[in-house]
């Protein structure tokens, strides 16, 4: 598990599965489609570009994934 002010990352491996899970709060309000999973991918590799730890790993990890999913709260 990785924090820094308004953001983290965190690793959980269990069962024969891995999930990683990014948590961010933006300065202001993003604009997005819930539809759209590539925009909320990119959105989360916007916020995350520069966070340090494992984060470049596990983004190249989420642009690949198939089992890709979002929760954003206002």
């Amino acid at each position: 598990m990785f924090a820094e002010p308004n953001k983290g990352v965190a690793l959980y491996a269990y069962n024969h599965k891995t999930d990683i899970i990014f948590t961010f709060r933006p300065e202001a309000e993003i604009s997005y489609d819930f539809r759209n999973q590539e925009q909320h991918k990119k959105i989360i590799l916007e916020q995350f570009e520069n966070v340090g730890w494992r984060t470049k790993e596990l983004l190249k990890e989420l642009i690949n994934s198939k089992s890709f999913s979002t929760s954003f709260a206002r």
